[in-house]
Formats: structure tokens, C-alpha cells, sequence
């Protein structure tokens, strides 16, 4: 065949411009039967003239599936995941005409992993001095999470695919967005694949500080009440002693050895002598 010779669809038999065809392994196809593969198949180039045809027999035939397709579930951000939990299918496409774009309709039990990565995105921030950038000191980023969610399928046409669940990327790692993703893909594959992810755990959680409004205490739990010595001797951590009944001083008394500077247990009601060098307590310990 000559440079400059007609050439025609292995599959339709339109004719084909000079530059208007793609390549099989034994032959060539139009742009207008690529473009009906799947969006997610990549090995055109190694594809027969025959697995080109099946895979477009395959292609009408979803099409068809398509029409009884009624998803009631609908995840990520430019490309979404279309969920029928009943019939248990799904379809990935970032069309905004989802159904005319004919994405590949999936079983459930084609899924053979559904994997989460949380993707850290860092920037420096820098200040203006005399017209010239300058970082801080120290450093200072801006920082996004992208969560990226990979998808392998046990399918004949395509291997699977990647998308981005997160439709705004959360700046705070732990915050109330980067939960609700962390949530959403594990609900993603509890539903596509039950027990065999486990829930994002949050080991910083007993790290946090402590969350304070203007004008709200701290939701961290309080410290436990100090205990206090009565005058009858017995000890209480109420305003008033179980004993006799007397209300608890307002001023306490501390001692503190000004020897080695050992503090009792009690800072109010110190032993006869230090227990680390043997000095007697007196008033002069007091502080």
C-alpha cells in the first residue's frame, strides 16, 4: 500500500484521511470506532482487527445495560462514580452527559481491590521584602490532601482505573472535609468489596490539642480535684470535709525542703522530716 493510497476502517469501512486513522496490531481503524472503545483501554496498538470488533460488540451491549442502570450512590469530584447498590454495578466517567458517554458498566464482583492514597501536596509561602520574595523562618507551607482511590478489575477490555473521591481537597490534615473523605472511601469499599478494608484509623487523635472557642473551656477532660487536709485530720477533695463538716480553706499553706528542694505529696501538709535528706520542716519551708 502506497503512502498516498486510499485507506479504509478495518471495522466500518469508511474511508480514512491521511492522517485520519488508527492503528491496530494487523491493521487500522477510524477515529469514529476508537472513539466507541472504552475509555479505559489502552492496548489499541497490540489489539487484532477481531478483539477491536468484540470489544465494539461488547460496547453496544453495554449501552443496552445502560438504560436499566439507576445508580443511588454518586462519589468524587471531576470523575464520578455512578453506585447501584441493588443491582450491584457501577460506572467511572467524568462526562458530564454520564449516560450518553456509555462508561463501562462494572459488577461488584469484578473488583478485585479498591485501594486509598492520600496524597500530601505541600507549597512554600513566602513574604514580600523590598519587592523580593523571602521565606519565612521558619518555613511556611500551604498544604492540600488529594484522595486518590485506584480500582483494579478483573476485565477482558481494561485492567481499571484512577480517580480522585475528594471534590475540594482539605488544607488541615484531620479536619471535619479530610474525615468526611476518609469516611466516604471507606463506605466506597465496604460497598464495593465488604470486610476487607479497614476503617482509616487517626493515631494523632489523642495528640490534638484542645479545641477552644471564645468564650467555651477546653472540650479536654478536667483534671481531677486536688485533695486537701481537714483540721480533724481527715483528707477531702469536696468544699467541705466528710468528717466534721468544715468548710475548705481558701489559702493553703505549701512547703517546699530548702535543702534539696523535694515538695511533698501534699503540699500543704508536709511530714516531720524530708524523706530524700532528713531535714526537719519548718516555717522557713514555707512558699
Amino acid at each position: 500500500m502506497g503512502l498516498f493510497d486510499k485507506k479504509y476502517c478495518a471495522v466500518c469501512n469508511a474511508e480514512i484521511g491521511l492522517l485520519g486513522g488508527k492503528k491496530l496490531e494487523n491493521g487500522i481503524i477510524c477515529k469514529r470506532c476508537a472513539a466507541k472503545l472504552s475509555p479505559f483501554f489502552s492496548d489499541r496498538r497490540r489489539s487484532t482487527v477481531s478483539e477491536i470488533q468484540q470489544q465494539l460488540l461488547y460496547r453496544e451491549e453495554n449501552a443496552a445495560k445502560l438504560e436499566e442502570f439507576h445508580p443511588d450512590r454518586t462519589y468524587g469530584g471531576r470523575m464520578k462514580l455512578y453506585v447501584d447498590t441493588v443491582g450491584k454495578v457501577f460506572a467511572a466517567t467524568s462526562a458530564r452527559d454520564w449516560r450518553g458517554a456509555n462508561p463501562d458498566l462494572i459488577a461488584f464482583s469484578q473488583v478485585m481491590a479498591c485501594d486509598l492514597e492520600i496524597i500530601e501536596h505541600k507549597e512554600e509561602q513566602y513574604r514580600e521584602v523590598n519587592g523580593k520574595e523571602e521565606s519565612y523562618i521558619p518555613p511556611r507551607y500551604a498544604y492540600e490532601y488529594e484522595f486518590k482511590m485506584t480500582f483494579d478489575v478483573d476485565s477482558p477490555w481494561f485492567s481499571g482505573f484512577t480517580m480522585e473521591l475528594s471534590e475540594e481537597r482539605p488544607t488541615k490534615k484531620y479536619d471535619d472535609l479530610y474525615r468526611k473523605y476518609a469516611q466516604l472511601a471507606f463506605e466506597l469499599q465496604e460497598t464495593l468489596m465488604p470486610g476487607v478494608y479497614e476503617k482509616v484509623a487517626f493515631e494523632q487523635e489523642a495528640h490534638k490539642p484542645p479545641i477552644v472557642k471564645p468564650g467555651l473551656a477546653s472540650v479536654r477532660p478536667a483534671a481531677a480535684p486536688a485533695k486537701w487536709q481537714c483540721k480533724c485530720g481527715a483528707m477531702n477533695t469536696g468544699r467541705f470535709c466528710t468528717n466534721c463538716g468544715a468548710a475548705r480553706p481558701t489559702v493553703f499553706v505549701r512547703y517546699r525542703c530548702n535543702k534539696c528542694g523535694w515538695v511533698p505529696d501534699d503540699p500543704s501538709n508536709p511530714p516531720n522530716f524530708c524523706p530524700r535528706c532528713g531535714d526537719a520542716f519548718d516555717h522557713r519551708d514555707r512558699i
